[in-house]
Order: structure tokens, then sequence, then C-alpha cells
């Protein structure tokens, strides 16, 4: 009789420390500690949502990175995605709920929702950053974490931000035709060059440009792809509109004269 309950309570502690034991992995496996990585990025990002207030956009790369959909500016994106990848807990700031809007973690901050190619999810709210780190809440835990890399201005920027900044996205070599105006034309080698190298500094979406005298329609057939434009200038700014897509661009004016009819 002592022999069995000597060996019941032996099954006893085993369970009990191999409870704990499991515990104690769990948390330690989902609550990130200080000096270790806020995500364990044991599998690739290949998706990120992001959501402040009523605004929401989407990151997804499906072998190149796209915003809603639209091309993307892959440097933004791989940027925040090395941020997230290389995060780690310099400290656990509060675990008291009641504290944590003084670190701007409340239900209006802003949101990532990361996706992995094994499916895992982990979501971020985002609160105040401080020097070049910021505060973060993870998964809805009761813990504020304070990370060496700061993130939380990505939460606020608009699709515009993420967008490819290239309104001629495509290699000079690929171009079969450039029509104006309905009128089949030929560029010289330096001005293909010249807008196939152009980047944009302020790129509108959904944005409509009013019309004007000096509007003019451009389409470029790439491969069997044709790209439609429309060209025009207002208030001494000049702007391309990517018909495909409806993204507005703001080119300068030597872009403008290439492909303005009187100048060819």
């Amino acid at each position: 009789m002592q022999y069995k309950d000597k060996l019941y309570g032996y099954l006893f502690v085993l369970v009990i420390v191999t409870f704990a034991v499991g515990a104690l992995y769990f948390l330690t496996k989902s609550s990130p500690i200080e000096g270790s990585s806020l995500i364990e990025a044991n599998s690739l990002i290949n998706a990120l949502e992001i959501k402040y207030g009523d605004s929401s956009l989407i990151l997804e790369k499906n072998v190149n990175w796209k915003v809603n959909s639209l091309p993307a500016n892959e440097f933004l994106i791989n940027e925040l995605v090395n941020k997230l990848i290389d995060a780690k807990v310099v400290e656990v700031a509060s675990t008291n709920p009641d504290n944590f809007s003084l670190f701007d973690i409340n239900n209006g901050s802003p949101v990532f929702k990361i996706k992995f190619s094994n499916e895992n999810t982990v979501e971020l709210r985002l609160g105040k950053k401080s020097f070049d780190k910021s505060y973060v809440q993870k998964d809805n835990e009761p813990k504020v974490y304070y990370i060496n890399e700061s993130i939380t201005d990505y939460g606020f920027l608009g699709a515009e931000s993420f967008l490819e900044k290239k309104p001629f996205n495509f290699s000079k070599a690929e171009i079969s035709e450039i029509v104006i105006n309905k009128e089949v034309v030929s560029l010289d080698e330096s001005a293909i060059t010249q807008f196939g190298s152009f980047s944009s500094s302020n790129i509108f979406l959904n944005k409509t440009i009013p019309e004007s005298e000096s509007d003019f329609l451009v389409s470029i057939k790439v491969a069997t792809e044709t790209f439609s434009y429309k060209f025009t200038s207002l208030d001494s700014k000049f702007f391309v509109i990517n018909l495909n897509s409806n993204i507005v661009y703001e080119i300068t004016e030597e872009i403008f004269k290439i492909f303005e009819p009187k100048n060819l």
C-alpha cells in the first residue's frame, strides 16, 4: 500500500512538473523576454495588413510586393519587413493595462497584422516611438514591449507611400510602340532613358486632376501589354496619370516635354 502511495505521489509530481515545464515553454515561446526577438521569424513574411482608424491597406508578396493589388515600393516594404524580423525586446515596459495609454497603446493605435508563409500570424499594436525605438503590444497580451527598432511611423503611412514611384516601370528594351494622341512616334534613345529612369516624389491614388488645354494621351506598348497615360499641367505643375490603375504622379517639366505633341 505504501508502495502504491509513493508511486501515485511520484506520478503526481511528474504530472505537475511536466505541466509547469510545458506552461513555461508556451509562455516564453509566445511572450518574448528581454533580449529575445519580438516575433519568431521562422518563416517568410508574405503579407502585412496595416489598419489605422477607418483606413486599411494590404501588402502582399507574390513574387513581387503589391499594395492593395497595385505595384508597390519594394524598397520601403523590405525595409519594414527587415525591421520586424530584427526587432528585439529591450525591456517589458508595462504589464498594467491601466498604464498602456502612457505608451500610446489604445484602441485607436495603428495595427500590423503579419502573415507568414506557414500561415502563422502575429498582430502588433503600435505605440509611440522614442528615439530610434518603438513601444508595441503583441497579440493583445497584457504587456507593452520596448523594442530596438522604430516601426511606429510605418503605421501612419497611406497607400500612396507604399506605391511604386516609377510611372513608367518597364525596361526601355521592352517597348515596342509609343502612340501620342493616336499618332505613332519615335523617341530618341536619350529621351527613353530619361523617362524610363524617372521616379516621382509625389504620388496620389484615385485623385482626379482637372481637365486643361494641355491634356494629351500617350499609350506605350510593352510586349503584349499596353499602358495608357494622360499628361496634364496645372498651376505650373506637371502630372501624368496611369489610366490603367488611376495613379497620379507629379513629374518634371523635362519629362512632360518629352511627350508633349508640339515638341515632337
